[in-house]
């Protein structure tokens, strides 16, 4: 599975916060309205790195120019 569809997964499964796929982390009182906590974050952390590997492959296009 590829970044970008790791991450859409992760999008449509945070939805389901208390239902069966949420097995009480522990984190549910930050989840609130907008999904699973922790699979939030596991969202933000793979576009950040995949931010970042952005800008590396720019960083080093400019140093061979």
């Amino acid at each position: 599975m590829r970044r970008n569809e790791l991450i859409q997964a992760l999008r449509q499964l945070k939805v389901q916060t208390g239902s069966l796929a949420c097995l009480g982390c522990g984190h549910e009182h930050n989840c609130s309205i907008e999904g699973c906590a922790i699979i939030r974050s596991a969202v933000e952390a793979l576009e950040k790195t995949q931010w970042l590997k952005s800008n590396e492959r720019l960083l080093e296009e400019e140093k061979r120019l």
